[in-house]
């Protein structure tokens, strides 16, 4: 189905699914999630692939998570302007990496997400709520950074908060 949207396809009916392309218009979004270097370096330098699927676990619900705010305009009082209806659904493609563009140890994925949702109303492939998608993003993303320390600690090892100059926890790191 991704395929197929990202041609403009509509996997349900075959046709195009949009009628013109909009230009400027948003057709993905980019939902990176990137573990810390302490964790790319114990899962790819040594080898503890227990890591690896701690991010990838971490990862999947962060993606159930994003799913859940999926959300697309409400046609359905034409003239009014009603607050976005929840679908509940994405289609998406996850791309998982091991290195950095310099080549250094870096467990990341990235999850190209359609612009696209099913509208069950409807019946039919529909945009996604941009402002919604942003903000569902930025969550999901910490979603994935608080089940991936969860995660790291069950694999035992400890991990000690990462501090800004501001007081504010960006993350974690394993100790030692």
């Amino acid at each position: 189905n991704f395929e197929l949207i990202r041609k403009n396809i509509n996997p349900l009916t075959g046709k195009k699914l949009t009628p013109r392309n909009r230009e400027g218009g948003i057709r993905f979004y980019d939902f990176q999630c990137s573990a810390q270097k302490s964790v790319s370096i114990m899962a790819i330098t040594l080898d503890d692939d227990r890591l690896r699927k701690a991010h990838k676990d971490s990862l999947s619900l962060a993606l159930k998570e994003l799913e859940r705010f999926a959300a697309c305009r409400d046609n359905s009082k034409p003239g009014t302007l009603l607050p976005p209806k929840t679908t509940g659904n994405i289609c998406a493609s996850v791309f998982h990496h091991d290195a950095s563009r310099s080549l250094d140890p870096q467990l990341h994925s990235h999850c190209v997400v359609a612009n696209a949702t099913y509208d069950e109303r409807t019946k039919r492939i529909v945009s996604l709520q941009e402002s919604d998608m942003v903000k569902a993003i930025r969550y999901a993303g910490k979603v994935y950074q608080n089940e991936l320390a969860k995660n790291v600690i069950k694999c035992g090892y400890d991990i000690k908060e990462k501090i800004n100059s501001k007081g504010i926890i960006e993350g974690f790191e394993i100790t030692g």
